[in-house]
C-alpha cells in the first residue's frame, strides 16, 4: 500500500491520438501483418529518410492491385469495401504526393541558400583584394 493520494500519483507523459512512437501493434497484427516477413519489419525500422518516393510507389502498386480484385469481383457489399478502400488509398496518395512536395521544396530552398551563401563568400574574397 502507498502513502500517495491520487493527486500525488506520479503523472505518464501526455499521449497523442493513435499509435505511439516505436509501437508496431499494425505491423504486426494489422491490414499487412501477413505481407511483411521478419526481416522486411527489420528493415523498415532502419528506415531514417525523408524521401517519400518508395512509399509512394508502394501505394500505387497496392492501389493497382485492388483495382484488380475489384475488376473479379461480382458481390456488391465487397465491392463497395474495395471501392471505400481504393479511396482512402487515393487520398493517402495524394497526402504522400504533397508532402513529398514540400520536403523537395525544402531541400531546394536549402540549397539555393547554401550556394548563394557560398557565392557570397567567394564574391566577398576576390573584392578583399
Amino acid at each position: 500500500m502507498t502513502d500517495q493520494t491520487p493527486t500525488q500519483t506520479q503523472t505518464s507523459p501526455k499521449r497523442h491520438r493513435g499509435g505511439q512512437p516505436g509501437n508496431l501493434n499494425a505491423m504486426k497484427h494489422g491490414f499487412y501483418s501477413r505481407n511483411f516477413h521478419r526481416f522486411e519489419i527489420d528493415d523498415l525500422k532502419k528506415i531514417t529518410d525523408t524521401d517519400l518516393v518508395g512509399e509512394i510507389n508502394a501505394l500505387r502498386v497496392v492501389t493497382r492491385r485492388l483495382l484488380e480484385l475489384s475488376a473479379d469481383n461480382t458481390d456488391t457489399e465487397i465491392g463497395i469495401k474495395l471501392l471505400s478502400t481504393i479511396s482512402l488509398a487515393l487520398v493517402r496518395l495524394s497526402n504522400l504526393l504533397r508532402a513529398q512536395v514540400k520536403i523537395n521544396a525544402d531541400l531546394e530552398s536549402e540549397t539555393f541558400a547554401s550556394i548563394g551563401q557560398a557565392l557570397t563568400e567567394v564574391h566577398d574574397e576576390l573584392w578583399k583584394k
